[in-house]
């Protein structure tokens, strides 16, 4: 069973300027975008990319390895990537 992470849980230095809202999440998004299939995003594509984007974003961040299933950053950005496509889906 995975954890339940919330917004709060994440790096403060994520939220510091609202970096996370104007640039990390468009960011994923049009990354997100771009996947062959938005519904089946393998675990391991979804880590490689957050901690890329991270590396840009977030240049003096240093826990990468912290980025992975059960973890706060993968666990808000998997279901925040979920509710995207369902919406997505829905508008058409």
């Amino acid at each position: 069973m995975r954890a339940r992470f919330t917004h709060n849980d994440l790096p403060a230095l994520f939220l510091k300027e609202r970096k996370w809202t104007k640039k990390f999440l468009p960011t994923l998004l049009i990354w997100l975008g771009d996947q062959p299939n938005v519904w089946a995003v393998p675990e391991d594509d979804l880590t490689h990319a957050l901690r890329e984007i991270i590396k840009v974003v977030y240049p003096t961040f240093t826990n990468l390895d912290d980025i992975g299933p059960n973890m706060s950053i993968w666990s808000v950005v998997s279901r925040l990537c979920y509710m995207v496509t369902v919406l997505t889906s829905c508008i058409g």
